[in-house]
C-alpha cells in the first residue's frame, strides 16, 4: 500500500500532536503514525508549567487545551522529614500565570486530536510503527518511510519531511543514524499512585532528607502520584528486600503514604523511569527532523519535559512552513530548529543536572543538605532558578520572523 503527505510525523505524543495541529491549521497535509493502539499511557509528563501557557499563548493550542479536563495548584511545599518547612506560592514565581496545570496526557492528546480532525489534511494512524526510511535518488535526502500496522501490513508513505517525535526511546534516532552529543543518568524515579486522601490539599509536595527523596503530585481527577528518587539501578535491591520493607520506609516519610503502603504486597504497582538527560549532536538531515524528547530528552527535574518539547514543536512548525514557502527541505533549512532552540535546551539541561546531583547527594553530604535546604529554598536565588525553569524565559521559544 502507498500513501503520500507533506509531512510524516512519527510519534503521537505532545510534541508530535502539537506540531501536527499547527501544520494542519496552515493547510499542510500531515500524517501522524503512533505505534500504540490509543493514547492511554501511565506516568508520562502531565504537568504544564506557566512557561507552557506563555509558549502557546499566540497559537491555536492555547484555546484548544484550556477546555480540556485539568486541575491547577498554586504552590510548592518542601518537607524535611514530616515537617513542612518551606512553602513557595507560584504567584512569586510567575504573577501573570500563578499556577501549574495538571492534565493527564491521554486527555491532552485526545483534545489535540479532536481539534486536528477538523482539518481534512490531517490523518492519524494508530498501531503503526516506522520500519525503514525511504531516500530519494541522491541517497541522502529522506523522502518518506515504510511503516507497518498492527496486523503486519506494510505501508509506504512519501513525504517532503519526516519528523521524529517518538520520544526518549526513539526508533527514528536509530534509523536516521543520529548520534548523541551528551548523555547523563543521575537517578531513577520510581512512580506509583493511589486514591487521593481527603486531607491532601492541592500542591506539589517535596519530601527531603529521608532514605530517599520523594515528590507527591495531584493526579487528575481523584488520585495522587508519588515519585521516589533512587540511585540508578538500585530498584533491584529494593525488590530483593521485599514489599514489606519498602512499605515500612514509606510509612516513615509521611502518614499519607499509608494509603498506598498498607496494600503493598508486590511491585506490580510501580513504574520505573530512567531520569536521563540527552541531546542529539544534530537534530536534522535533508528531509528529516527530530524534535521533543527524541532530540533533547529532559529529566523529571522541574516537570518541564512536555513544556520544552512543545516549545520545540512550535518553532518546528514555523521552520517547516518556511520550508514549504521556499520549496527547500534541506538540512540547512531544517537545522534552524536546532539553532533557535539549543540555547534554551542547554540552559534547562544544566540546571536539571545540578539539581539532580543535589537530590542524589552527589554534590553535598545529606546532613548538610538538610541543614541548608530551608535557607536555599526560601532565598531569592531559588526563586530566580525556579523562574528560569518553569516561568517565561524571553529566549526559550525564539521564533522565525513571520514570512508566510
Amino acid at each position: 500500500m502507498k500513501d503520500s503527505c507533506d509531512v510524516l510525523i512519527v510519534g503521537g505524543g505532545p510534541a508530535g500532536m502539537v506540531l501536527a495541529l499547527l501544520l494542519a491549521q496552515n493547510g499542510r497535509a500531515v500524517t501522524v503514525i503512533e505505534k500504540n493502539p490509543d493514547f492511554e499511557r501511565e506516568f508520562r509528563g502531565e504537568v504544564l508549567q506557566p512557561r507552557f501557557w506563555h509558549a502557546v499563548r499566540d497559537t491555536v493550542i492555547d484555546d484548544v487545551l484550556k477546555v480540556a479536563p485539568h486541575e491547577k495548584f498554586d504552590r510548592f511545599k518542601f518537607f524535611i522529614g514530616r515537617n513542612r518547612r518551606i512553602e513557595i506560592p507560584l504567584s512569586k514565581i510567575d504573577p501573570d500565570i500563578p499556577y501549574i496545570t495538571w492534565m493527564t496526557q491521554p486527555k491532552m492528546l485526545e483534545t489535540l486530536l479532536h481539534a486536528a480532525r477538523k482539518y481534512s489534511s490531517f490523518n492519524l494512524l494508530f498501531g503503526t510503527s516506522i520500519k525503514e526510511l525511504i531516500y530519494s535518488g541522491d541517497g541522502r535526502t529522506v523522502s518518506g518511510a515504510i511503516c507497518e500496522d498492527s496486523s503486519g501490513k506494510s505501508l509506504e508513505i512519501a513525504a517532503k519531511i519526516v519528523v521524529g517525535a517518538d520520544g526518549r526511546f526513539s526508533a527514528l534516532r536509530k534509523l536516521g543514524d543520529f548520534k548523541l552529543s551528551h548523555s547523563s543518568h543521575q537517578f531513577d524515579v520510581l512512580w506509583f499512585d493511589c486514591k487521593r486522601p481527603a486531607s491532601f490539599d492541592h500542591g506539589a509536595d517535596f519530601f527531603l532528607g529521608g532514605e530517599f527523596n520523594c515528590i507527591v503530585l495531584p493526579k487528575h481527577p481523584e488520585k495522587i502520584q508519588f515519585g521516589m528518587l533512587i540511585r540508578p539501578g538500585s530498584f533491584k535491591a529494593w525488590r530483593d528486600l521485599g514489599p514489606e520493607k519498602l512499605a515500612e520506609k514509606l510509612d516513615q516519610i509521611h502518614p499519607m503514604f499509608k494509603a498506598f503502603s498498607k496494600d503493598l504486597v508486590n511491585f506490580k504497582s510501580f513504574t520505573i523511569l530512567k531520569a536521563a538527560v540527552e541531546r542529539l549532536e544534530n537534530w536534522s538531515k535533508d528531509g528529516l527532523l527530530m524534535i521533543g524528547d527524541a532530540a533533547h530528552t529532559c529529566s523529571p527535574v522541574g516537570a518541564i519535559g512536555v513544556t520544552i518539547a512543545v516549545e520545540t514543536a512550535i518553532v518546528a512548525a514555523d521552520v517547516i512552513n518556511q520550508c514549504f514557502a521556499e520549496n527547500d527541505f534541506s538540512n540547512t533549512q531544517l537545522s534552524q530548529v536546532q539553532n533557535l532552540r539549543l540555547p534554551a535546551v542547554l540552559k534547562i539541561h544544566r540546571i536539571q543536572e545540578i539539581i539532580g546531583r543535589l537530590a542524589t547527594n552527589k554534590l553535598l553530604p545529606r546532613k548538610l543538605i538538610i541543614r541548608i535546604l530551608p535557607f536555599i529554598a526560601g532565598s531569592p536565588l531559588a526563586q530566580l532558578v525556579l523562574q528560569s525553569v518553569i516561568s517565561r524565559d524571553p529566549n526559550a521559544a525564539r521564533r522565525l520572523p513571520n514570512k508566510q
